[in-house]
């Protein structure tokens, strides 16, 4: 019997208690029905899915604003009327989903550095409370009053 480094290897397994393992998450596709390669490179070189989506909503945006300057009688007036899911209108509903990304976005830009590091900061000690109480108290006492 050998009692090298790993003679004993098959009673060792990593255990990961809830919270004792990695926080972070992969957000790289994990593409089944795709291949994987392609997946990649698309995201290298074209953009992350939000940038490919922030494409997409401007140009439905622009479709919508045309089809608002069409007279009424122009075809296809079944955009117009299109009426989904008991009553949503789903252009009502993209627009708004604009906004309020623009919204996001332009309350994230108009931030000044110092509110910015705040709110990372503020978002960091949240998630460090959530995940290590024990590291949030220990961390909020070392700090300076």
């Amino acid at each position: 019997m050998s009692y090298g480094p790993t003679w004993n290897s098959m009673f060792c397994f990593p255990v990961f208690w809830p919270f004792s393992g990695s926080v972070s998450q992969d957000l790289a596709p994990d593409i089944t029905y795709t291949v994987p390669e392609i997946e990649k490179a698309i995201l290298a070189r074209v953009g992350s899915y939000g940038h490919q989506i922030g494409i997409i909503s401007d140009a439905l945006e622009a479709v919508i604003a045309r089809l608002d300057q069409a007279p009424e009688g122009a075809s296809p007036p079944v955009i117009r009327s299109l009426d989904a899911d008991g009553g949503k209108d789903p252009v009502a509903e993209f627009r708004t989903l604009v906004k309020e990304v623009k919204a996001a976005k332009a309350e994230y830009r108009a931030a000044s550095p110092r509110d910015a590091a705040l709110r990372d900061a503020a978002h960091a000690l949240a998630r460090l409370k959530t995940v290590d109480p024990d590291g949030y108290r220990s961390l909020a006492a070392a700090l300076p009053r």
